[in-house]
């Protein structure tokens, strides 16, 4: 899966398997940002909205059961909710 781990300039650094590498920002979509999923079609890199969706979906819920553990640490309470 390719993602858009950063931007350094006009240059992304892309995220494929835990390997990184460089693309021109030219050559993403306008609309790329940090964390979009893409796929290349030909010569062409073109967001993949239902991955990217489904992906951010995914790291939203995470986060919201790990600020929950977090608050029940704070409150001193077990961990048997999650």
């Amino acid at each position: 899966m390719l993602i858009i781990e950063r931007f350094e300039g006009n240059t992304a650094i892309i995220e494929d398997g835990g390997k990184y590498f460089e693309v021109s920002r030219e050559d993403l979509p306008e609309n790329a940002c940090e964390g979009d999923v893409l796929k290349k079609v030909g010569s062409i890199y073109e967001i993949d909205k239902e991955k990217t969706e489904s992906r951010r979906n995914y790291n939203r819920r995470r986060s919201r059961r790990s600020n929950g553990r977090c608050l029940l640490r704070r409150m001193g309470k077990e961990n048997n909710y999650f």
